[in-house]
C-alpha cells in the first residue's frame, strides 16, 4: 500500500506503467512452487537485485519480456525507484530482438498446470473486500504510518451464509451466526495488517466470537438484515521480550447491513464494520513501537463479481 500511495499514485509513473501489463500474485508461491508461471519467475528472480544473494523473500518490482528475460527490476516504495526502474526496462525492451521476445512455444498449451488460488474462487458464493486502517488517535505518528491502509478479501461458498438467516424469516426474528464462520471471521480476518503483514491466530485464541442476524424488514422480492456482535482474540506474539511474555490481539464490536435478493437468491448487499482496539505486534506488521492498544477498524463490502482475488490467508481456511 506504501508503494501504491508514494509511487503509483504518480501520474507519470502512471503513464509509463500503461505500457507494460501489469500483473501481481503472492512472492512466496512464485518462489517455491512449479506452476508455469512460478517456473517462469524463477527462471530471472535471481539475475537482478537478488543476484548472488542467499534469502527466503524475492519480493520486488519486475519488468520482464514475455520470453521471460529480465529488463529491469526494484525494490522500493519510492517515486524516483520505481520511476527509474520502468524507464530502464521500456529501453532494455527496445533493445531487445524480437526473437528473444517471446517464449519458444505456446503458453496457452500449459494453462491447464496452474493451480492459483484464483481458481478456487466460489462460484456461486460470496467474496467480501475488506479495508483496514488505524482509526484517528493523539499519539499516532505523523508519517506514512498516519495514512496507513490495507486491502483483504474473505470468501464464503455457496451455501455458507444461508446460516445468516433465521429459519422463519419475519420482521425481529434473530439467528446466531454459525461457530464456524464467526471462528474464521476472527482469527483469519480481523487481524492487524495495516501496516505490513501479519499471521491468523489459532482456534484456542479466539476468547469470544458472536454475530447475530436480525431481520429488520420483509419484502416480497427482498429481506433486509442487520448484524452485531463481538470478537476478542489475543494470543502470544513474536516479539524481541526474552520471555515471550508479549501478546497480540483484538478486542472489537460489529455491526452490518445487508439485502437479500430473494428471487435471485443471493445478496445484493453486504456490508459489515468491526472497530475496538488492537495491540501487540508480529513480525512484519510494522508494529515494533506500537505495542499499546490503540483504535482500529475493518469495512468489509461485496467485493466486484470480477475481482477475484483470495484472501490472504487462503491456506487457513481448510478448503
Amino acid at each position: 500500500m506504501r508503494g501504491r500511495q508514494a509511487a503509483w499514485a504518480q501520474p507519470d509513473i502512471q503513464k509509463l506503467a500503461a505500457k507494460f501489463v501489469s500483473a501481481t500474485d503472492e512472492v512466496w508461491r512464485l518462489h517455491h512452487l512449479k506452476d508455469p508461471e512460478c517456473e517462469l519467475f524463477q527462471t530471472f528472480m535471481d539475475k537482478g537485485i537478488y543476484a548472488g544473494r542467499d534469502g527466503s523473500t524475492r519480493q520486488g518490482i519486475f519488468a520482464v519480456a514475455p520470453s521471460g528475460v529480465l529488463l529491469a527490476d526494484v525494490n522500493t516504495t519510492r517515486a524516483e525507484g520505481m520511476r527509474a526502474m520502468l524507464k530502464k526496462a521500456l529501453k532494455a525492451w527496445e533493445a531487445l530482438p524480437r526473437a528473444e521476445r517471446l517464449l519458444p512455444f505456446d503458453p496457452e498449451t500449459r494453462r491447464k498446470d496452474i493451480k492459483c488460488t484464483e481458481n478456487k474462487f466460489p462460484s456461486g458464493g460470496v467474496a467480501l473486500r475488506a479495508f483496514v486502517r488505524d482509526l484517528p488517535r493523539r499519539n499516532l505518528p505523523q508519517d506514512w504510518r498516519s495514512k496507513a491502509w490495507n486491502v483483504d478479501y474473505a470468501w464464503f461458498r455457496e451455501g455458507e451464509l444461508e446460516g445468516l438467516m433465521p429459519a422463519r424469516v419475519r420482521k425481529k426474528a434473530k439467528q446466531a451466526w454459525p461457530r464456524p464462520l464467526v471462528q474464521r471471521l476472527a482469527r483469519i480476518h480481523l487481524l492487524d495488517y495495516v501496516r505490513g503483514q501479519t499471521t491468523p491466530h489459532g482456534k484456542d485464541h479466539v476468547h469470544e466470537a458472536s454475530l447475530v442476524t436480525e431481520v429488520v424488514k420483509v419484502k416480497k422480492k427482498a429481506v433486509e438484515l442487520r448484524f452485531s456482535g463481538e470478537v476478542r482474540i489475543s494470543s502470544g506474539a513474536w516479539s524481541d521480550t526474552p520471555d515471550g511474555s508479549a501478546t497480540r490481539g483484538v478486542k472489537v464490536k460489529l455491526l452490518g447491513e445487508a439485502i437479500y435478493d430473494r428471487r435471485l437468491k443471493r445478496y445484493t448487499r453486504f456490508d459489515l464494520v468491526a472497530v475496538g482496539v488492537r495491540w501487540g505486534r508480529t513480525q512484519f506488521n510494522f508494529r515494533q513501537d506500537d505495542l499499546a492498544p490503540s483504535p482500529i477498524g475493518w469495512v468489509f463490502t461485496l467485493a466486484p463479481k470480477d475481482e477475484r482475488v483470495p484472501p490472504a490467508h487462503f491456506g487457513a481456511y481448510g478448503w
